[in-house]
């Protein structure tokens, strides 16, 4: 039989006190998965957490359902077998913190902030075999990954795509309400402490991170990319929902993700608006082809007319047509305007219309 642990929401100081209670419930199990949705928290947790399932005596299998970032993933790798769902993001990055004092107190910290870090990248490179300055680069530009991203980083075993049905029992049910209590309570905490929403991250198709500036519903939060606001337009997300962003960045709907059919019947329209369009523009050339036919056909029939009258105009003599008989005399030729306009009928039609040449 497997039990379940859930670990959501902000890591805090206690948080793997709650993990224990949760494993000590599951005396009975045979393996222990944990369901990590979480964007990070304290470091001193996670590391309290991260033993408390080491010292389960059980195998432990962690599923990233969403998100898992900062300490969480230090978390998961207590677990011998990590899977994520798709979509999920899997964010590494140097461990920080706040504080007031002298220059010692400073230093003290920036100490304890490089031994964590250590820490955190001797744990990476156990799972990942990736080199220690590969790792600090990542951690150095906080590096957000994609499930199938952070699989092929090593930090993830097996990437899922549906969902699995597991058994959740009343005390699964009792512990889930009081972590989203503790979780609508950090959220409240945060709020006053930073004088401002929580924010979360989400990723694009193309896996550009979008900042969501607020909490909730997606409607009427701002959308940030880089910092600045997204541009006006639809923005489809990995997980294939589409929001649309107005001016300011502001998200005004929020489109769910389209069935394969929709795909398919969408692509459909498109190609089908494509061939009228094909089919419209032959319409119109077959009709310019036509209207020249017509034309060309006038005009071959004007230009026979024509040559028909001037092969009548040629046959014609200067004088009487029908004289009297008389003796014979010399015929008389044709003036010299006859002969010349019979010089440049010649020329034309030599020039410009060959086809109409005499034999």
């Amino acid at each position: 039989m497997d039990g379940h642990i859930y670990i959501d929401g902000v890591i805090s100081n206690d948080y793997h006190l709650q993990v224990k209670r949760q494993l000590d419930a599951l005396k009975d199990a045979d393996k222990i998965i944990v369901h990590i949705q979480s964007p990070g928290g304290s470091v001193y947790a996670g590391y309290n957490t991260y033993h408390v399932l080491k010292s389960a005596g059980k195998p432990v299998e962690a599923i990233i359902e969403g998100e898992c970032q900062s300490i969480a993933t230090f978390i998961s790798l207590a677990a011998d077998k990590v899977v994520a769902r798709n979509p999920s993001i899997y964010m590494i990055h140097n461990p920080y913190t706040y504080l007031e004092g002298d220059a010692s107190v400073m230093e003290n910290g920036a100490s304890e902030l490089r031994k964590i870090e250590d820490t955190m990248i001797s744990a990476y490179q156990a799972k990942t075999k990736l080199s220690e300055d590969k790792l600090r680069e990542m951690m150095s530009k906080e590096t957000t990954m994609t499930a199938y991203e952070a699989q092929k980083m090593g930090f993830v075993d097996e990437i899922v795509d549906q969902l699995r049905a597991v058994a959740i029992g009343k005390t699964k049910i009792k512990m889930q309400d009081k972590l989203d209590q503790f979780g609508a309570k950090m959220t409240a905490i945060l709020k006053e402490v930073f004088s401002g929403p929580v924010n979360s991250e989400v990723p694009l198709k193309d896996g550009t991170i979008v900042t969501i500036e607020g909490e909730g519903e997606l409607v009427g939060q701002t959308a940030m990319i880089n910092g600045q606001p997204a541009p006006a337009g639809e923005h489809e997300l990995a997980n294939g929902q589409i929001i649309v962003v107005g001016e300011n960045g502001v998200i005004t709907e929020v489109k769910a993700p389209m069935s394969p059919a929709q795909v398919m019947e969408q692509e459909n329209a498109k190609l089908k608006a494509e061939l009228e369009a094909l089919k419209a523009e032959k319409a119109q050339s077959d009709s310019v082809l036509a209207d020249a036919q017509a034309k060309n056909s006038k005009t071959v029939q004007m230009l026979a007319e024509l040559q028909k009258e001037f092969m009548e105009l040629r046959k014609m003599t200067v004088g009487n047509p029908n004289p009297a008989p008389v003796a014979p005399v010399a015929m008389v030729k044709p003036s010299e305007e006859v002969a010349k306009a019979d010089v440049m009928t010649e020329e034309f039609i030599n020039e410009f219309l060959p086809h109409f040449k005499r034999k």
